[in-house]
């Protein structure tokens, strides 16, 4: 198109050997056509090289940043066409590799063949990539399920396919559009490229069969499978039914039993309890894939609701039986009594809310004679753990009582076989006398200070 070239004044000038005439070509059409051709290669390469990069070289560092670097150079220069000899038919891989006017970076004399091989493998690529996975999706439609676990895991999968299938058709135009390019620009595809997008666009087309094929499948046992799927409840809420007979019988609910055995028991049902929850969450998880109206559960329910129940009333058990003991054990004036009204009447609230639940729960009925037993002590601690019992008021207590000289120590177990519940009104007036002598020696303390 142009043979020779020379710069004037920053505009390019071309000679015509023929003719003698001289054409600017900052004004030229042919020219500029050519230039904006060019530069709709290179941005459409470049753009769809960067993406395949991005996706698909992120591991191999190396390689990337050598096809970059081409890239970039290649597109540096081509910034500065106008300055450029170019051949006939100015397009990217024919371009001239000759130096540039004024002195710039000449273009190697392998950019060309460099570029042009990114852009061969970049699209054998991208084509083994697409036909692979059409291939492999179209295996899988074909391994139709038969059990019902399988038929929900097909179901689940065909709702994933059209997402997978997406990301493979932006693939397949992106080789479509480089094709379309090249026949634009008068480089057609060469054979290896043709046939590889021929195989793109063949296993397109049998996964679009499956995927047809494998979804007049899933709707054609809709129906058949949700008779398989009340079945499978039906069974479920059966075996509960058992279970639920188990933990109303045996070590669980006899109160003589020591509680940590129990509770070691219970432990091991723990197990199968879990179980029926895993069984539970894939039976839902199959009625939301089939828009199933929700299942009450009944029996599963009940079940939990007792397991639940005998897990709590036997920690109550053992941890009530180690506070009493502790209670007992320790010197009474060491503890503290508003703590321990406070533990009894939570505890004796909660006997009262499961005794209601589980009415012939002997368990229940056990623990709470227990709490029923010590409430009478209450009264006692209230009155005999207070600051205001000096040594006066025990020695009263206990001359009262008939017994021997009150000594430091004393704990609960020794009064109750002491009887000190029979004493329990003599034991408000000695408190009551103790409090007003403390009442008084605070407020005579306060005058002294004030």
């Amino acid at each position: 198109m142009y043979e020779t070239m020379e710069v004037i004044c920053g505009q390019m000038l071309v000679v015509e050997p023929a003719t003698g005439k001289t054409t600017c070509l900052s004004t030229d059409e042919k020219y500029n056509n050519s230039r904006l051709e060019i530069n709709k290669i290179i941005d459409n390469s470049f753009n769809s090289a960067e993406k395949y990069l991005e996706n698909k070289y992120k591991k191999r560092v190396r390689k990337v940043e050598v096809i970059r670097n081409d890239f970039r150079r290649m597109k540096q220069w081509m910034s500065d066409v106008k300055m450029m000899n170019i051949s006939n038919q100015a397009r990217l891989l024919t371009m001239d590799a000759r130096p540039l006017k004024n002195n710039l970076i000449p273009i190697p004399q392998n950019c060309s063949d460099q570029i042009k091989q990114h852009l061969h493998d970049l699209f054998i690529e991208i084509s083994d990539h697409c036909r692979k996975g059409f291939s492999d999706l179209s295996h899988q439609l074909q391994q139709l399920p038969k059990q019902l676990n399988e038929y929900y895991d097909y179901v689940v999968f065909l709702q994933t396919l059209h997402e997978i299938h997406n990301r493979l058709k932006v693939s397949v135009e992106l080789l479509n559009q480089m094709k379309n390019l090249g026949e634009e620009q008068q480089t057609k595809l060469t054979v290896d490229e043709q046939m590889v997008l021929s195989n793109v666009h063949t296993s397109h087309k049998e996964f679009k069969d499956s995927l047809r094929k494998a979804e007049e499948y899933r709707d054609s046992q809709h129906n058949r499978m949700i008779v398989v799927l009340n079945k499978e409840i039906a069974k479920f809420e059966q075996d509960l039914t058992q279970t639920h007979a188990d933990h109303g019988a045996g070590i669980i609910t006899n109160e003589t039993t020591d509680p940590s055995a129990t509770l070691q028991r219970l432990y091991i049902v723990q197990k199968s309890i879990d179980q029926y929850k895993d069984r539970k969450g894939v039976l839902e998880r199959f009625r939301e894939i089939q828009s199933v109206e929700e299942i009450p559960y009944p029996n599963f329910i009940k079940c939990m609701n007792r397991f639940d129940h005998r897990v709590q009333i036997w920690n109550y058990l053992k941890k009530y039986n180690k506070e009493n003991q502790q209670w007992r054990s320790i010197e009474i004036t060491q503890l503290n009594s508003e703590d321990i009204l406070t533990t009894v009447n939570q505890l004796s609230r909660e006997l009262g809310i499961a005794e209601r639940k589980e009415t012939d729960d002997g368990v229940v009925k056990h623990l709470k004679h227990i709490v029923d037993d010590f409430k009478p002590f209450l009264p006692i601690l209230t009155k005999l753990c207070q600051p205001a019992m000096q040594l006066r008021h025990w020695k009263k207590l206990f001359d009262l009582m008939g017994k021997k000289e009150w000594q430091p120590g004393v704990t609960l177990t020794q009064l109750t076989k002491m009887g000190v519940i029979q004493y329990k009104q003599q034991i408000l007036e000695i408190n009551a006398t103790a409090n007003g002598e403390y009442a008084l020696k605070v407020q005579l303390s306060k005058i002294k200070q004030g």
